[in-house]
């Protein structure tokens, strides 16, 4: 099995936090981070391509439901 990285970038959200550990060094002291996106850094990768999201909150959330387009129509 080979070993990948990812790429690493944080979506800053009001409802996000400061401190991500022990996830990220990342600081969020400035503007509060509620998400952090990893991305597949190969371009060339075989798909499925992969993204993880790590959600941080300092309030409660709703849950969101995204239909397909089909059940949408």
């Amino acid at each position: 099995m080979t070993i990948e990285h990812a790429s690493v970038q944080a979506a800053r959200k009001p409802w996000g936090v400061a401190d991500l550990h022990p996830w990220s060094s990342i600081d969020g002291s400035g503007d509060a981070v509620g998400e952090l996106w990893f991305q597949r850094i190969d371009q060339n990768a075989p798909v499925p391509a992969l993204l993880l999201k790590l959600l941080f909150t300092s309030e409660p959330l709703s849950i969101q439901v995204h239909p397909d387009d089909a059940f949408a129509r």
